[in-house]
């Protein structure tokens, strides 16, 4: 009878553990060096979208019998608006920081950069992100540039980086990747078309 509540203290302890995720971490711009000939100012606006999840199984042995376990989503495992607003002023700071842009909060009328997070989506076991974000670049009210990311924090890495994945690293390799992917376009979309 003790073994049986020592392996349920263990499973409710693991998956307590599981469910616990900070909010992201500000991320650095580290591609290729860019370069803006004209630092011009712009505000960076951020909408979110669908922002889901998937819950968990797990297993868990109780007097021999292997019993499942089901958990639900846990909201603060997903890529939510706090971390889409963290990802935001890191992008603002990259843009300040390689002279690309200087950032304000209102450019009225003049150039603006909206980062739309149209979907969101965490899955588990192995803390998998797939961001879906658009990005507008507005002179005025003319469209400059658009384009469409889809960001696979899985993208690239190996099976067993995948397993040792916590939603903290997930959410880190997610928006290093977005970020990495962003940066380049704003600074060649301000040297030629603006």
């Amino acid at each position: 009878m003790q073994k049986i509540y020592k392996s349920f203290i263990l499973t409710v302890l693991l998956l307590i553990s599981t469910a616990c995720a900070t909010a992201l971490k500000p991320v650095e711009y580290s591609g290729e060096p860019v370069k803006s000939d004209v630092v011009k100012t712009t505000s960076v606006e951020l909408i979110t979208g669908v922002i889901n999840g998937e819950g968990a199984t797990s297993v868990m042995s109780t007097g021999g019998v292997f019993v499942p376990i089901q958990s639900g989503s846990t909201p603060k495992l997903r890529f939510n608006e706090e971390d889409q607003k963290i990802f935001l002023e890191s992008l603002k700071s990259e843009i300040s920081k390689l002279d690309i842009a200087k950032v304000t909060n209102n450019a009225k009328g003049g150039v603006s950069i909206q980062l739309i997070f149209a979907q969101t989506h965490h899955s588990r076991p192995t803390q998998r992100y797939l961001l879906d974000v658009v990005m507008l670049i507005k002179d005025g009210k003319k469209v400059k540039f658009q384009k469409k990311y889809m960001i696979d924090s899985e993208k690239g890495v190996s099976f067993w980086t995948k397993m040792n994945t916590n939603a903290d690293q997930g959410k880190k390799r997610a928006a290093e990747y977005l970020i990495n992917e962003l940066i380049p376009d704003i600074a060649q979309t301000f040297n030629k078309k603006l």
